[in-house]
């Protein structure tokens, strides 16, 4: 179901922003061409860059809602996390220019520019709209895990730091007759720059894929864990398609004497309880394991004690044993950071032999998720 609500939040803010910096970059840019501010027309530029952000954020957040189809099962909703990549390189590349631009006028200085009363009142009045408008738009984006929204907010918020840059070197201009307007360009350039840095390495990070929110993963593994039937939850994937449209697979641990009827009772139980907290869970992975057994229990309580002295393995579970075949079955998960996984296994596998001679040992790998 599509987060209507949030969507038509985006769209609100969005077009309270276009508004905003299309008179603010129409204002600017002719004040500032009729004084000869370069740095004024330069940020009546970044202004309608705003526009244009903001303009490609409703056609991506328009685009995200389209329901699912052939070639695209999970919907359509990670095409937000493209628009905040686009919105951001754009914006770095509205940082090296606006850097090669100051660079270019400390070189070969213009005509000194002409501060009047208007072209200092639009200064202030850029300087606090765009504090307040960036602030709300950062604010928003983060409230409703919006990228794009917040991307597009600390741009607006760097506007500000150019007002503020501008009216600074007017007051040193009035004072000292003389400009500084191309140097604090070069240090605004660089904070832009920066910011571009930092936002495009986290929306890099959300195309790519990144492991599900804390508190969320939790909040699904308790409930799995609770229901009646399951011992243990060996892993828990959760692909995020989109903000609010979370889909995933589970491992859990059951009897092994659990029949196929009860097995597909509890599967249809954590499917409809998962899906209540907003995620859906398309296949739960089924592991017997021994229970209820004394000299189970003690076996498997000398193979974690093997098992856990291995500091490139986090985790085991899926513990079966067969008395009369003497075969034992478990799974690990081992860390992604481990040097050789492989190497390490056979290690364990060997330890475990002398541990329970006469026994055959197989031992499976998990994901660390």
């Amino acid at each position: 179901m599509k987060d209507t609500s949030r969507n038509a939040q985006i769209v609100k803010y969005n077009l309270i922003g276009i508004v905003a910096n299309i008179v603010l970059s129409v204002s600017k840019f002719i004040i500032g061409s009729l004084a000869n501010s370069g740095a004024v027309v330069l940020d009546a530029i970044n202004s309608f860059a705003d526009v244009i952000f903001s303009a490609l954020i409703l056609i991506f957040a328009k685009l995200s809602q389209r329901e699912a189809d052939e070639k695209h099962p999970f919907g359509y909703g990670r095409l937000e996390y493209l628009c905040s990549v686009i919105i951001t390189m754009l914006i770095l590349a509205i940082g090296f220019r606006s850097l090669y631009d100051a660079i270019v006028s400390i070189i070969h200085p213009e005509e000194a520019p002409e501060y009047n009363f208007l072209l200092i009142s639009i200064m202030i009045i850029s300087l606090v709209s765009k504090y307040f408008l960036g602030n709300a738009l950062k604010q928003k984006g983060r409230e409703l895990n919006s990228e794009a929204l917040e991307a597009a907010g600390v741009d607006n918020l760097s506007d500000a730091w150019v007002a503020i840059a501008v009216l600074v070197s007017i007051v040193i201009f009035k004072i000292f007759h003389f400009s500084i307007e191309s140097y604090l360009c070069v240090g605004i350039s660089g904070l832009i720059i920066k910011s571009g840095i930092e936002m495009l390495s986290g929306s890099m990070t959300k195309v790519v894929g990144e492991p599900a929110d804390p508190e969320f993963r939790k909040k699904i593994l308790r409930a799995i864990f609770l229901e009646e039937g399951v011992y243990n939850v060996s892993s828990l994937i959760i692909h995020n398609y989109g903000e609010g449209n979370y889909i995933g697979s589970v491992d859990i641990e059951v009897d092994e004497k659990m029949t196929a009827r009860q097995i597909a009772d509890l599967t249809r139980r954590l499917k409809r309880k998962v899906a209540e907290l907003g995620m859906t869970l398309t296949s739960v992975g089924i592991s017997g394991t021994t229970a209820h057994d004394p000299k189970a229990d003690e076996i498997w309580d000398k193979i974690l004690l093997a098992t856990l002295k291995h500091k490139n393995i986090v985790h085991a579970h899926s513990f079966t044993v067969d008395f009369k075949k003497k075969s034992i079955h478990f799974t690990v998960v081992q860390d992604y950071g481990a040097a050789d996984k492989d190497k390490d296994l056979q290690q364990l596998k060997e330890e475990v032999e002398k541990l329970l001679p006469g026994m055959k040992i197989s031992i499976a790998t998990a994901i660390n998720a």
